[in-house]
């Protein structure tokens, strides 16, 4: 069993109070005091508790899987907080200590020890309040500072706007870059004396002259943004928690006049939107689907009716004139089943295909560790056969000289093993994590109403759907299965 330490901090080294190496040097000092030996680390750099979920935190996830087997016998760590600041995280990360009864050593010197008994789970319960509450307070603490900031005219948050660099002498506070405000006083005036057809035409204009750094052109947003930051005309704009901020103290950092910055904003305003085309001629009304009566198995056909100067589209059957669907509402109903079946179908079998490879991959890592595990313990028995013989043999040089070689191969090999622990148990929570991630995003823009219908009804359908019939209670759609003409092929194929 280990004696193992974990570490966090929640922003970058140089902001952090709790930094890295402050919570190592602390966890040094305790070990030593306990006559320990650190075997292994678990650092979760700039990870926020109040942001991150305990099992979104990759660190923290491997120490409790290691805790969950067996394998760590002592825990050092600078206080609770460090584990979680939600009540329910830290009491479960609690059980699961007390389940493996590990000691657990808090390198802050203030905090009180961790009992696994009724009474130690109440004050776990009550520290573990308080640590919520504190991060609460951390948290709001910070957005009324960012909020004051603003107020004086201060950077608050955000990326840094083009034209400007941080001023290292005042916290928050930026200074004008020379070269790159010429630019911004010509991108505006070019945008309000100068007449471009599309705002692509002024991107172009722009970027003959300037670019947004040395290897990125200015996009249409970038040029918008420039437009619209009212920190050109001194005033700091900030939005937080849904109030918007502004403040008139950063008029030094005005770069152009409040007239020519409001003529930007109208012309911007005045730009023609986009329209959607509302009415469709006889030509472009293209209907994309081969619909059969539900009642009869016939085709229906395909009407076109004229309303005052609108053509709307209808599917009709002959036979049962009651059977009638307005076309765009029946097809959007198809084009929400089709892309609802074929989500669904590549969620299926990627991760299907995932989990094999993972499997696979998996299996071949298990193995080497089993050797490495193997070479441990047998670099372990001959490195202590050696140093009982160096024992007798102290002015042996050569025997000195192997220890050492064995020492380093040893350190090598355990570091290979954690290593590959480390690496076996990251595959082992892709899966979930795939799973999550293809969940959550969208089907590629396969079947896109908006796209070229001819391209729809000629190339795209016909692969996926098999047969479309409706009646007055059902739609049936039948799909094509994703591998079942693909095998037919490779049959005939071979046949030849």
């Amino acid at each position: 069993m280990h004696t193992v330490g974990y570490y966090r901090n929640s922003i970058t080294t140089e902001k952090q109070k709790l930094s890295i190496k402050m919570q190592l040097d602390h966890a040094d000092v305790a070990a030593k005091n306990h006559r320990l030996v650190i075997d292994h680390e678990f650092i979760d750099s700039e990870t926020s508790a109040m942001k991150k979920k305990a099992e979104e935190r990759e660190e923290l996830t491997l120490l409790m899987d290691w805790i969950d087997r067996g394998k760590v016998a002592n825990l050092l760590v600078y206080r609770r907080d460090r584990l979680a600041r939600n009540l329910n995280e830290h009491l479960t990360i609690y059980r699961k200590l007390k389940a493996q009864n590990v000691n657990v050593i808090f390198t802050s010197g203030n905090e009180v020890p961790m009992l696994y008994t009724d009474e130690g789970e109440l004050i776990e319960t009550i520290l573990a309040g308080y640590n919520q509450e504190e991060g609460k307070r951390i948290v709001k603490k910070l957005v009324e500072s960012r909020e004051s900031m603003a107020r004086d005219g201060l950077k608050a948050a955000g990326p840094q706007s083009f034209g400007y660099k941080v001023n290292p002498s005042k916290a928050g506070d930026q200074i004008k870059l020379e070269e790159e405000e010429k630019v911004i006083v010509q991108i505006f005036e070019d945008f309000v004396y100068k007449d471009f057809n599309k705002f692509s035409d002024f991107v172009r204009h722009v970027n003959n002259y300037s670019q947004k750094t040395k290897k990125q052109l200015w996009h249409d947003s970038d040029l918008k943004s420039i437009l619209k930051n009212a920190l050109y005309k001194g005033i700091r704009v900030y939005v937080s928690g849904g109030q918007t901020i502004v403040s008139d103290k950063a008029q030094h950092l005005r770069m152009v006049s409040d007239k020519l910055w409001e003529e930007a904003q109208l012309k911007l305003e005045s730009r023609p939107k986009k329209t959607k085309k509302t009415k469709e001629s006889q030509d472009d009304l293209v209907f994309l689907f081969d619909v059969k009566c539900g009642e009869c198995g016939e085709h229906m056909t395909n009407i076109r009716n004229k309303y005052n100067d609108d053509i709307k589209g209808y599917y009709k059957c002959k036979a049962h004139p009651h059977l009638k669907f307005e076309k765009t509402r029946l097809e959007m109903m198809i084009f929400l089943e089709t892309t609802n079946y074929l989500k669904n179908l590549s969620h299926q079998y990627t991760l299907e295909i995932f989990k094999k490879d993972i499997v696979e991959e998996t299996r071949k890592l298990a193995h080497v560790l089993i050797l490495l595990k193997t070479q441990i313990e047998n670099l372990s028995q001959t490195l202590n056969e050696k140093t009982l013989m160096w024992i007798e043999q102290q002015d042996n040089q050569e025997l000195s000289d192997l220890l050492l070689q064995l020492d380093k191969k040893l350190e090598t090999s355990r570091k290979g093993h954690e290593y590959l622990e480390k690496k076996i148990f990251r595959l082992k929570q892709l899966p979930k994590k795939a799973e999550q991630f293809i969940q959550n995003s969208e089907l590629p823009d396969l079947l896109n109403i908006n796209r070229d219908q001819n391209k729809l009804k000629n190339e795209i359908i016909p692969g996926i759907i098999a047969e479309i019939a409706i009646s007055d209670s059902n739609l049936d759609i039948t799909f094509k299965h994703p591998f079942k003409y693909s095998i037919a092929e490779a049959m005939s194929f071979e046949n030849t």
